[in-house]
């Protein structure tokens, strides 16, 4: 995905080198500093990325440096106040493998799978906890499916259709991607969601 920035009211795509500088400026990395938190998000990003595929979901991979240049542009920007996002603190608690081999033959064993499998529903359940305790169909989801990856997909599904999304200055919009932000619950049911079709269905049929 382009980066786009707004110079004197024309939007202008940064090229590699004006990304690399801006997260320099942001963070006050050395070189040899910012090339270290690349390569360790890299590696992150693609077991999470490759656990997302082993649960059966089609997965694309994301630029390290994307992550960093809006990450590290929200902690300038909100300095103490900062707080990650679900999804990226989920990326962060991965294992920092240092291949594509590595990160298959740590899925193909099954004291790793169940290691990653236990850090993806802690994480899962400590963003949806408050929603889980308050919607009576959050909780059949998060108790009714196995795969970790299916049951955070299907927690996500369920709250964009209840449009319940916390933003930092405590306003409720609507239609967000619920991985980002604090999720807050409700106990309205909703007689259209198709909460057999999640609890039923086989993995690979969400993405």
């Amino acid at each position: 995905m382009a980066i786009y920035k707004t110079i004197n009211g024309e939007k202008v795509q940064l090229n590699a080198r004006q990304i690399k500088a801006s997260i320099l400026k942001n963070t006050g990395w050395t070189e040899q500093e910012y090339n270290k938190n690349r390569y360790t998000l890299k590696n992150k990003l693609r077991t999470y990325e490759a656990f997302q595929r082993a649960a059966g979901y089609e997965v694309q991979e994301q630029s390290p440096v994307e992550i960093l240049y809006y990450q590290t542009r929200q902690q300038k920007k909100q300095g103490s106040n900062y707080k990650m996002s679900a999804k990226l603190a989920e990326i962060y608690k991965q294992t920092s493998y240092g291949s594509k081999n590595a990160i298959q033959h740590a899925l193909s064993s099954n004291k790793a799978r169940k290691r990653q499998e236990a850090a993806y529903n802690a994480e899962t359940y400590n963003s949806f906890k408050q929603f889980i305790k308050a919607s009576p169909q959050a909780k059949r989801l998060w108790e009714g499916i196995e795969n970790p990856v299916k049951r955070r997909k299907a927690l996500e599904a369920l709250a964009d259709e209840l449009h319940y999304i916390q933003k930092k200055d405590k306003e409720y919009i609507k239609n967000q991607a619920i991985p980002f932000g604090d999720v807050t619950g409700s106990e309205t049911e909703l007689n259209w969601f198709p909460m057999d079709d999640w609890l039923e269905q086989p993995n690979t049929t969400k993405n």
